[in-house]
């Protein structure tokens, strides 16, 4: 009798000590970024519970790191995007600075000319650099959005109200957004989405012309609607239209082709989506909408 207790606890002792050296080498894997996950041969003792939250530990480690990785991608990127846009316009205002201040004899007007273009060209540069942050931020999930339910007529009167290009070109806005609709959304980011919008339907206006915005819900969803009754698109313009720094042929020459991108992100975050439709020499329009059961 005592002969087969020392055979089974010797055997007992050796199994434990085989799955505790078994653990610790797990462990130093984990250390080393060895990830793997081994759950078979589950017990119902300690060491098979230990070896269950070493498994839990191991996910979440490669999720965090895998998540660490696509951030980095995310910011090189953003970085490169913003490298190379902001090659042409950083080389157009040294060269205008470097003329004013090696012909101090420089008539006044074209002085004052070259120092306009040389702001225009900084408040770009501005502009993009803010965008593009904002987008990687989006991106890598680094943003709270803080919805709350909101006026849509007054969300549009707020946007108009900021949008002072219009005003410089003799553009106006027509305005048909019932009272009562109402959005689920982070209003400050909204607000930069449909401003995005609105600044791309008023490049893309005639001096002179009007830009429509408006508004409905159903049962659905809630859309607003931006209206321009410029050149329009063609179709593979439209498919294109939501790339990041893409620039169609009716373009400006100042467009950086990122607001579009970034209002269609946020849109996206909130259980939203926009389409566009529009013809050559028919303009073109926004459909914004917001599916109901996000809030």
């Amino acid at each position: 009798f005592f002969s087969c207790m020392g055979i089974l606890l010797y055997r007992y002792f050796k199994n434990r000590q085989e799955r505790i050296s078994g653990l610790a080498g797990y462990m130093e894997a984990l250390n080393r970024r060895g990830y793997r996950v081994e759950v078979e041969d589950n017990a119902d003792d300690e060491l098979s519970g230990l070896r269950n939250e070493l498994y839990k530990l191991t996910v979440y480690l490669k999720e965090q790191a895998e998540a660490a990785m696509t951030q980095k991608r995310m910011l090189a990127d953003a970085l490169a995007d913003i490298s190379h846009q902001l090659k042409t316009p950083l080389t157009s205002a040294t060269v205008l600075l470097d003329n004013l201040s090696e012909n101090m004899d420089m008539d006044r007007a074209t002085r004052q000319r070259f120092l306009a273009e040389a702001t225009r060209q900084l408040t770009g540069m501005s502009w993009l650099v803010t965008t593009v942050l904002k987008l990687s931020k989006l991106d890598a999930g680094m943003v709270e959005l803080e919805r709350a339910w909101i006026s849509g007529k007054a969300l549009v009167e707020d946007v108009v109200r900021r949008e002072i290009a219009a005003e410089w070109r003799g553009i106006s806005f027509s305005l048909d957004f019932p009272e009562q609709v109402s959005l689920f959304v982070d209003r400050k980011w909204t607000e930069e989405a449909l401003l995005n919008i609105v600044k791309n339907a008023i490049e893309h206006s005639t001096d002179g012309g009007i830009v429509e915005i408006s508004g409905e819900a159903n049962e659905v969803y809630v859309q607003i609607a931006v209206r321009d009754h410029g050149e329009g698109m063609t179709r593979e313009e439209q498919r294109k239209l939501f790339q990041r720094f893409y620039q169609g042929n009716s373009a400006r020459e100042d467009s950086m082709g990122i607001g579009l991108s970034l209002a269609k992100e946020i849109l996206e975050k909130q259980n939203g989506y926009i389409t566009v439709d529009s013809y050559r020499e028919g303009g073109t329009v926004f459909i914004l909408r917001f599916l109901h059961g996000n809030a």
